[in-house]
């Protein structure tokens, strides 16, 4: 697993509401239709009405980690596979952390003490991880998109090392055409413009660690980080795209949420 690999990102404040929405519905009908905890027995005032309430939690911590995960998202200017896992997982103990108080506060007469946290995240939390994991991920796919945003820091000039001993490549980003991915090898094309042939040169490494070493390159394929600067036109469509890079005589790949990405700054760029 590439974890360093750019993936689409839940930007929008709507989608992450809808989010909260669908899964705090699912627990809530699993809470008090399923009741997994046989609850069926348990009397207490209002039992269904608490037992929906385990939905404030949810939505308490998705609502936080967004804000969060927004501010990174600024910061860093692109999403990376590690950090949607990082997310997920502290998301994941903030709800069950909160869950933990909801149920002291609202649900027991009588609150366990913290030193049983641990035990109730055993026997209580621990059982919906991965339906909750499952779910929350797939949402979060499916209401992601790529954003192409403009890098507000851009070194000029950059250095790549590769995976074998000193091997390192300099070059300036204004020169940068594209990175293609080539078995154990990336490719790295740059070419000063002017009719200058363009300067290929081979790098022992994957593109997920030559990735971060040009942090204002775009993936727009599993295969190419690109310099968005450099696009001539984008052609075809979302399900099978293609961009033109100036001074680059091929065509590169884009992949159905990168076109679409693309297509929407390309129309707004300068």
């Amino acid at each position: 697993m590439q974890i360093n690999r750019s993936i689409s990102y839940t930007h929008s404040w709507r989608s992450t509401l809808l989010i909260c929405l669908i899964l705090s519905a699912v627990f809530s009908f699993i809470l008090v239709f399923l009741q997994p905890f046989d609850t069926y027995d348990v009397q207490m005032p209002y039992k269904n009405l608490k037992l929906v309430g385990y939905a404030i939690p949810i939505t308490i911590s998705i609502l936080v980690i967004h804000i969060f995960e927004n501010k990174w998202f600024a910061k860093q200017q692109k999403w990376l596979l590690w950090n949607e896992l990082f997310i997920m997982g502290l998301g994941l103990l903030l709800i069950t952390f909160l869950s933990f108080i909801y149920l002291n506060n609202f649900v027991n007469k009588d609150a366990l003490p913290f030193t049983e946290f641990f035990t109730w995240l055993q026997v209580f939390g621990l059982p919906f991880a991965p339906l909750m994991l499952m779910l929350w991920a797939y949402l979060r796919f499916r209401f992601s998109k790529i954003e192409v945003v403009e890098s507000s820091k851009i070194s000029t000039s950059l250095t790549l090392l590769g995976d074998n001993a000193n091997e390192v490549y300099h070059f300036n980003w204004n020169h940068f055409l594209l990175a293609r991915a080539q078995s154990n090898y990336v490719e790295i094309i740059t070419s000063p413009g002017d009719e200058i042939p363009v300067e290929k040169t081979l790098i022992r490494s994957s593109l997920s660690k030559i990735a971060p070493q040009i942090p204002q390159a775009l993936q727009v394929h599993r295969s190419y980080l690109i310099n968005k600067d450099r696009i001539l036109r984008l052609e075809g469509n979302s399900r099978k795209g293609w961009c033109f890079i100036k001074d680059y005589e091929d065509s590169v790949p884009v992949s159905p949420k990168h076109f679409k990405a693309l297509k929407i700054w390309l129309q707004n760029r300068p």
